[in-house]
């Protein structure tokens, strides 16, 4: 290993002037003290040099002190010395300090002062590896002791765990999706797919640029091993955004190639429909984006894709099957959310809604009922959900829980003469008779429609969906309310959760 001694004098890191001198005059040579320490740099990598110097005036003794794991070079290797200037070179990983003791003609003047060097390990490339997210964002990773076996379409999330304290990097991973990576001070961890089988290389460059330090490199031979996946290639999701083309996701990655259109077929509540192209995604090989010539969007209940070709081949050399009526989800457009409205309660707030309980009797507020925001663990779906409670003890059994917009910038509005669709997820804990949700308009008087569900039994603790359709008037309506009326059961606890709450129109 090349040792760096570094200048002293010229480049000065820390400088410490522990007392200064009274401001009077004093002639040379009469006892005149001005103390001053310097040193070099205070990281480096073990087995170099740094220097210290003290280059105060007025020194009658002075003392430096090394731990046993240095050795100052300019004096027979030792740990102690009086010298002006020592060079000490550190042998061992760690944080060592560096003492300096002088006194001075001065007598109340002294210096007692450590300077602190962090010592690096050499620089040794290694790496550690993970074969799911859950590890890897945790920390959680194997040697490389024994090498990978995988299938086709998995990926690997490598890890630098090189000593030294490396601060530079780069990566190259033969057959994979990316096969360089490395960029600065990034990509300690690396997600890597491998789409196709062979057996595979892996290599990284580990290196530090401050304190510099030789560069190490790993290679690890043929340590990754894709084999063909077991399984057959399947649709695992099938939905329409908001263009009108529907993304079809496999279970496999195919390889590059013009698809025939000819060979998918689309039916929409038992209509075909007019396909217009079938293209593979050249960003996400699993994705075949399917494009009818009309939008399918609100309107359809029920939307089935066939496929009957033979052509398609995933990259691991697996053949499509021709299959019927794999389902699609159309695109809906959740009117709430246009409103700026977070309709699933994502973001643990009633942003943009404003609740009101009534009670049958009319006052503005029920003692023993409240909302409130359910926890991830209540939820359907995400990390929120409102949360209705009514208390054994309320005055009322009957309340009016109303939601309605306030202050928002983008007023809903339902269109005149269409019909629209309003869906929720509820869950009800305990016993209650009847809950009803609907729209009102704006007057807060006219229900526009509503669905009642009756006769909550012995805990109704399942998820459930409801579903609410109903058409507007001649006139475009601007919502006022959704209103839920709750009747529960005089002297139980009951509570009810509600989420994702959607009101779209059927195009």
């Amino acid at each position: 290993m090349k040792n760096y001694i570094y200048p002293l004098l010229f480049i000065i890191i820390n400088t410490l002037v522990l007392i200064g001198c009274e401001e009077k005059f004093e002639p040379p040579n009469t006892g005149f003290s001005d103390p001053v320490a310097v040193k070099g740099p205070s990281t480096i990598e073990v087995g170099n040099l740094v220097s210290f110097g003290d280059i105060s005036r007025g020194v009658v003794s002075r003392t430096w002190t090394v731990p046993g794991s240095a050795e100052i070079i300019n004096d027979n290797g030792g740990q102690s010395s009086s010298l002006e200037i020592i060079h000490v070179k550190f042998n061992k990983v760690g944080i060592q300090p560096i003492r300096l003791q002088s006194e001075f003609q001065n007598d109340d003047i002294t210096i007692d002062t450590t300077f602190m060097v962090t010592v690096l390990d050499s620089i040794k490339a290694d790496i550690g590896y993970a074969l799911d997210t859950t590890d890897a964002n945790a920390g959680i990773f194997k040697t490389t002791d024994d090498p990978i076996v995988l299938e086709a379409g998995k990926r690997v999330y490598f890890a630098e765990t090189s000593a030294g304290g490396p601060d530079t990097r780069m990566w190259e991973f033969e057959g994979a999706t990316p096969e360089i990576a490395g960029e600065g001070e990034g990509d300690t961890l690396v997600s890597v797919l491998y789409k196709t089988p062979g057996t595979y290389d892996v290599m990284l460059i580990s290196s530090r640029q401050n304190p510099k330090g030789r560069i190490d490199t790993l290679t690890l031979d043929d340590f990754v091993t894709i084999v063909p996946s077991t399984g057959p290639i399947t649709v695992t999701s099938a939905k329409e955004d908001e263009k009108g083309v529907f993304a079809v996701t496999f279970s496999h990655y195919f390889k590059p190639t013009d698809i025939e259109v000819s060979d998918f077929s689309l039916d929409v509540d038992g209509t075909a429909q007019e396909l217009i192209s079938a293209t593979l995604s050249t960003e996400d090989e699993r994705i075949i984006y399917i494009t009818p010539k009309e939008d399918v969007k609100n309107s359809a209940v029920s939307i089935t894709l066939a496929y009957s070709g033979s052509s398609l081949e995933s990259s691991d050399d697996i053949q499509l099957a021709p299959f019927k009526e794999v389902k699609m989800t159309a695109f809906t457009l959740n009117l709430l959310q246009t409103a700026g409205l977070d309709p699933s309660f994502e973001s643990n707030q009633l942003t943009g809604w404003k609740t009101e309980l009534q009670a049958n009797s009319g006052p503005t507020s029920v003692q023993g009922a409240e909302f409130m925001l359910a926890l991830k663990e209540d939820s359907y779906q995400g990390n929120g959900a409102l949360k209705v409670s009514l208390n054994k003890d309320a005055d009322a059994v009957v309340n009016d829980f109303t939601l309605f917009t306030d202050g928002i910038t983008n007023p809903i509005t339902l269109a005149a003469k269409t019909v629209h669709k309003m869906n929720y997820w509820y869950k009800v804990i305990g016993d209650a008779e009847e809950f009803t949700v609907g729209i009102m308009a704006e007057d807060g008087t006219t229900n526009i429609a509503e669905a009642t569900i009756e006769g909550f039994s012995g805990g109704g603790s399942d998820w459930q969906q409801k579903e609410l359709t109903f058409e507007t008037s001649e006139e475009a309506l601007t919502t006022g309310r959704i209103s839920m009326q709750f009747t529960g059961k005089e002297g139980v606890n009951c509570d009810i959760i509600i989420d994702n709450i959607a009101i779209f129109a059927l195009e």
